[in-house]
């Protein structure tokens, strides 16, 4: 499958709409799916990814985070 088909929309879930989790599991998991049909990527890049898939709004709940993991930690928690 070309992996252009699977690249995700941008993240911009508003977290205190009753419908963010359901919103967050949904992107989260097409991003997780386009990641890994990307093939081998660094840590590095996941973050840079990540940040290029969500809005600014989004970005902030993370903008501190040194790491992917990280990242995803602190979205998860505002969900």
């Amino acid at each position: 499958m070309d992996v252009k088909a699977l690249r995700p929309k941008v993240f911009a879930a508003d977290p205190h709409s009753k419908d963010a989790k359901r919103e967050w599991l949904h992107w989260h998991k097409s991003f997780t799916t386009y990641v890994l049909n990307l093939g081998e990527v660094t840590p590095a890049d996941k973050l840079n990814l990540l940040v290029n898939h969500v809005d600014a709004a989004a970005y902030e709940l993370f903008v501190e985070a040194s790491t992917y993991d990280e990242a995803i930690a602190s979205l998860k928690l505002c969900t």
